[in-house]
C-alpha cells in the first residue's frame, strides 16, 4: 500500500510540474509527399507524382507551400508547371496530441481555380506523433534536416 501511495504522489508531482509524455507541436520547418493520383508523364510513365509540401511552423503561424515533384527509381525530380504550385498560411492549434490547421491560399501558380473562391480556405485536421513527426491531413511530415 505504501508503494501504491508513492507512486500516486510521484504522478501527482509530475502533473503539478506540467511534465507530460503528451507530443508536443514544434516550431520549424517540416517536410511530407502527398501523392497525387492521376497525373501520369507519357514520356516518363514509370514516375509518381507528388506534391513536395514544406510546412512552416512558428507560433500559431503556419505556411505550406506544396511544390509538384516526380520520384522515379529513388531519384526526385521538380517540375517546372505540371501539378501546380501552392501557399497556404494560417493558424496551427494543438490540443494535446490533436492539430487544427485554418488555411487560406495565398498564392498559387499553373493552378485552375474556382471562380466563386470558394477552394481558398481549408480546414486541416492531424496529430502528433510520439517522435516529433506531423500526420496532417494524411499526409506524413518529419522534421526538415538542416542543410
Amino acid at each position: 500500500m505504501k508503494r501504491f501511495t508513492t507512486i500516486i504522489s510521484a504522478l501527482s508531482i509530475l502533473g503539478a510540474c506540467g511534465c507530460s509524455t503528451l507530443p508536443q507541436v514544434r516550431d520549424g520547418a517540416y517536410v511530407g509527399f502527398e501523392f497525387m493520383p492521376g497525373y501520369t508523364d507519357p514520356v516518363n510513365p514509370k514516375a509518381k507524382w507528388y506534391h513536395e509540401n514544406r510546412l512552416a511552423i512558428c507560433g500559431n503561424s503556419v505556411t505550406i507551400e506544396k511544390v509538384p515533384i516526380t520520384i522515379e527509381d529513388g531519384k526526385k525530380c521538380y517540375s517546372a508547371s505540371d501539378g501546380g504550385f501552392y501557399t497556404f498560411k494560417g493558424t496551427i492549434e494543438s490540443t494535446n496530441d490533436q492539430l487544427l490547421l485554418r488555411l487560406k491560399l495565398v498564392d498559387s501558380c499553373y493552378v485552375m481555380r474556382k471562380a466563386d473562391g470558394s477552394d481558398v480556405n481549408r480546414i486541416y485536421s492531424g496529430r502528433i506523433n510520439q517522435d516529433g513527426s506531423l500526420e496532417i491531413n494524411k499526409v506524413h511530415y518529419d522534421v526538415k534536416k538542416k542543410e
